[in-house]
């Protein structure tokens, strides 16, 4: 089967792939095309975005935690009854895990999915040197799969035209068209990327503007002939959604609202096929949980942001307490961690009181504290393993765990290369929580656990209600 597919990238971060990817997102939408987003490594915020547009949540696919057959088997899985899918890359087109490791970067992405690639260059302040810049970005690897250009911040059609003849006499490949310099194609952005698409209420009319300019601007007519171009898609045997895991009815609750909304849509997906059935619920608004749950999942997001509603909100954090203490399996990533913490200090210096699953205070930074992809082992018992289990994951935080007790016990040490060791989380009961952020297709087997435990925990609680 044939998978019509595109891989937007860019010569460096900024230089304009999330604008570009949206508007083509646009304009084959107004055409009436099915579109299957993706994005290239672990971010949140760009999949948003294009969940928003599209209508279907976007995908993350990194190849930094996700080996080759499951990168193909998650899109084979999800594009198979789209019209085309583009996927957004990271970074620059070669960048990766290093000056010469590929992983992680979307040249690599796209090796993988052979896939043809649109390289963005923004062309501001250029003329013959964007052809220079297009050659070497051609040259530096033989097998490179960029297929064309699209420019962007034109200042006129002149310059467009200027830096188009430069590139194709010396590339030899199509420029598609531009984007022209303008102000308002900027989205706002804080500590953490873009604000989210749920956020900006300025959405429809950016989106109008943008739509509105790729139609005039760019040759969508051309974009989509390349995305049919894509050759068949590798063979893959499939692993994440095969039937080595029985699948165990649960009920799992999920923290899901404008403090959290960080999941990997194939998280959800994988908890779904493994059994669960899974019920949003909202840290912020909802004063109970959902009724006769199994299990809780908080990810991440901005509980910094939300700080005053999430402390006020008394009923449902002494809830989720009662229910830990119990021994309900919880597992929390990042901004979760934050919100079962005893208290939050955010940028206005206040404190604020969480739901005190783990006794200390997590404080924001005025910078990146930790970034990278990390190992983490585990040091006890809990519900994705035992002792000992190795997972992969992303680490992205400008928070810190400050004045919990010395003897606390840290369930992760997190290793990466070049780096020393470096204890993470906290662990109460059956409740596992760390800034560790874990996609499920990385080792399928971490959600059997975790469903496991939850199906424990509800014979239990079946039993105490019997008797």
């Amino acid at each position: 089967m044939k998978y019509p597919r595109l891989v937007i990238a860019g010569t460096h971060s900024g230089a304009g792939k999330t604008t570009v990817t949206q508007g083509i997102m646009l304009s084959l939408l107004e055409r009436g095309y099915t579109v299957q987003p993706y994005k290239a490594g672990p971010d949140y915020i760009d999949p948003g975005f294009h969940t928003a547009i599209c209508g279907r949540p976007s995908r993350n696919l990194d190849t930094m935690l996700l080996q080759k057959n499951s990168i193909l088997e998650l899109f084979a899985t999800d594009s198979r009854d789209a019209d085309i899918s583009v996927i957004e890359g990271v970074m620059g087109y070669y960048d990766g895990a290093g000056g010469n490791d590929e992983r992680g970067s979307t040249a690599h992405l796209a090796k993988i999915l052979k896939a043809p690639v649109i390289l963005v260059i923004d062309v501001r302040a250029m003329a013959g040197s964007a052809g220079a810049l297009a050659y070497g970005f051609i040259r530096y690897k033989k097998v490179n799969h960029i297929t064309g250009f699209i420019l962007n911040n034109a200042g006129s059609e002149n310059h467009y035209a200027m830096t188009k003849e430069a590139i194709e006499k010396k590339t030899g490949l199509p420029v598609f068209g531009y984007l022209p310099k303008r102000e308002n194609l900027k989205l706002p952005e804080r500590h953490l990327g873009l604000v989210p698409a749920w956020e900006s209420e300025p959405q429809k009319k950016w989106r109008n503007n943008l739509a509105s300019l790729m139609n005039r601007y760019v040759d969508l007519n051309a974009i989509i002939k390349t995305a049919q171009t894509a050759s068949s898609l590798p063979p893959f045997s499939p692993i994440v959604f095969s039937g080595k895991y029985a699948p165990v009815p649960v009920r799992i609750g999920y923290a899901l609202d404008h403090a959290f909304h960080f999941y990997y849509a194939d998280n959800l997906d994988i908890l779904k096929h493994q059994g669960a059935e899974l019920i949003p619920f909202s840290p912020i608004k909802d004063s109970a949980l959902p009724e006769n749950l199994d299990g809780l999942y908080f990810g991440g997001g901005y509980p910094e942001l939300f700080a005053d509603q999430l402390e006020k909100n008394r009923s449902l954090k002494k809830e989720i307490y009662l229910s830990i203490e119990q021994g309900m399996p919880v597992l929390a990533e990042c901004g979760g961690l934050m919100y079962l913490m005893e208290y939050l200090r955010p940028y206005n210096g206040k404190v604020y009181k969480m739901a005190g699953i783990f006794p200390g205070t997590v404080e924001m930074g005025k910078k990146l504290y930790m970034l990278g992809y990390y190992e983490g082992e585990l040091t006890e018992d809990t519900p994705i393993g035992k002792r000992g289990k190795r997972i992969k994951g992303h680490v992205y935080h400008w928070s810190r765990l400050i004045n919990f007790p010395e003897n606390a016990c840290r369930p992760f040490i997190l290793r990466k290369a070049g780096k020393p060791e470096h204890k993470d989380g906290f662990i109460k009961k059956n409740t596992l929580a760390s800034y560790l952020h874990i996609h499920f297709a990385t080792d399928p087997s971490c959600v059997n656990n975790f469903i496991k435990s939850c199906n424990n925990f509800r014979k239990k609680r079946e039993l105490n209600y019997a008797t």
